[in-house]
């Protein structure tokens, strides 16, 4: 994907904005949803900072039950690949998109 179907994705031909909220719980991670949406973001991707994976994918779960068409990356933090994918197949395969993983 280049970067003019990427904007386009967004419908937009300028910046697409994406912020990084650094997840704590699914209800602080909604409110900041709720002002990053309403300031006009595009979307957002979410890192799991002060804890681990297997904490943070139940958190995932629930932002994406709440927020189903929200455009949504996750950043697992000091994860490699070899970890990362199975856990985004795993939640794929649950029906719980992820839009793209950094």
């Amino acid at each position: 994907m280049n970067r003019k179907e990427f904007r386009a994705g967004f419908g937009t031909r300028g910046t697409v904005v994406l912020p990084v909220i650094h997840v704590l719980e699914a209800g602080r991670t909604l409110a900041n949803i709720e002002i990053l949406v309403g300031e006009g973001a595009a979307g957002c991707f979410l890192i799991n900072h002060d804890f681990g994976v297997e904490e943070f994918l139940p958190i995932v779960r629930e932002v994406r039950a709440a927020r189903p068409d929200l455009w949504m990356g996750l950043n697992f933090l000091a994860v490699t690949g070899l970890h990362a994918f199975p856990h985004l197949a795993a939640l794929q395969a649950e029906g719980c998109r992820v839009d793209a993983y950094w």
